[in-house]
């Protein structure tokens, strides 16, 4: 047996142990919970699918800022036309949008006057059908809005014909403005295309730049560009062309969208050669389907439809993958004059390629 005063100093040694484990817990405890709390507040995003007639309940102190958006937003997207509401603790809207990011798409960004509950209200325009997923993001500054909306890529086409082969490719860079009121500008070839073998064959395409506006559902520009026809087979002959060039497009880039492109070329003073680009692109879940059908007097005509695959899914953003399939042509069309006859030289067949598109 352990004498009294060694008893003694063992049991306040025991206490003092068990103190310091529940000293320790509660410590750890404290510590864990500030941390939640302090994620919690530092944790102020968030998403959820885009349901009409929804009310998403956001606690805002006063003086921050929140942005929210079905575009404009990273992972944000918009099904047809969304609609967007914030209202403060009474109910009372105090920022709306409908159209924004140069589409169909809505983004708000408001600074909270009131601590309390707010409420995103969802919506479709006039009633209508839409989705999409809305984010949202609660932060001491405002959020800044992309300045710059980005789109990029490439496309090149394998043609097989009885008569030879052939390469037809095109490429373009647009961007979109938003803080230039939506101002647009767009480089693009209207495709070129080389035909007829290593001896010989055809060079023909056009390349134009245009500018414009994208006032939401509708984007038009105007601008110029040049047109150029060589034919190396019987020994080279180039013609080229200035050239004018027009562009319309109804919807949005990473939503569905259908337009038209035409250049006007005035080779000489009693000719006028054009090219004609129709396009749509009808988006569905991560992949895009594409068609397009493109008349040049340039010398390149072509049909075909295909499909862009996204990885990152249903955004539509980043690098999308492209196959194409169709039927492409050639051709070496001389000027005729005074009746004579004229010796046309052309290249036509099946074709398949592939592409990349980029929206960052």
């Amino acid at each position: 047996m352990l004498a009294p005063r060694e008893a003694a100093c063992h049991l306040l040694d025991v206490r003092l142990r068990v103190a310091v484990r529940v000293l320790a817990f509660v410590a750890f405890a404290i510590a864990s919970s500030g941390a939640r709390v302090l994620a919690e507040s530092e944790s102020r995003s968030g998403s959820a699918e885009h349901v009409p007639d929804t009310l998403i309940p956001i606690e805002l102190r006063a003086g921050e800022w929140i942005a929210a958006g079905t575009c404009g937003m990273s992972g944000a997207r918009h099904d047809f036309d969304t609609t967007l509401r914030l209202r403060d603790p009474d109910g009372v809207d105090v920022a709306y949008s409908d159209d924004a990011c140069g589409g169909l798409g809505s983004r708000i960004s408001f600074r909270a006057t009131r601590t309390g509950t707010h409420h995103l209200a969802l919506g479709c325009y006039s009633g209508g059908s839409c989705g999409g997923r809305v984010v949202w993001r609660v932060d001491d500054q405002e959020v800044p809005i992309p300045p710059v909306d980005w789109d990029f890529g490439f496309h090149a086409r394998a043609m097989i014909g009885p008569d030879g082969q052939g390469l037809v490719a095109d490429a373009w860079v647009a961007a979109r403005f938003d803080e230039l009121g939506g101002l647009v500008f767009r480089l693009d070839g209207a495709p070129m295309g080389l035909a007829g073998g290593i001896g010989g064959g055809l060079l023909a395409g056009a390349v134009q730049l245009t500018v414009g506006y994208d006032i939401g559902f509708v984007s038009f520009g105007i601008g110029g560009g040049a047109t150029t026809l060589s034919r190396r087979a019987e020994g080279v002959q180039q013609r080229e062309a200035a050239a004018l060039a027009m562009r319309l497009t109804f919807g949005a880039v990473d939503d569905f969208h259908a337009g038209a492109s035409v250049l006007v070329a005035f080779p000489n003073d009693d000719e006028i050669d054009f090219n004609l680009d129709a396009f749509a692109s009808l988006p569905i879940g991560s992949v895009e389907i594409l068609a397009r059908a493109f008349y040049g007097m340039s010398g390149v005509s072509l049909g075909e439809i295909g499909v862009v695959w996204w990885p990152e899914g249903t955004v539509r953003r980043g690098v999308g993958l492209a196959l194409l399939a169709g039927g492409s042509a050639v051709s070496y069309q001389p000027v005729c004059r005074f009746g004579l006859v004229c010796e046309a030289t052309t290249y036509a067949g099946p074709h398949v390629g592939l592409g990349l598109h980029v929206r960052p």
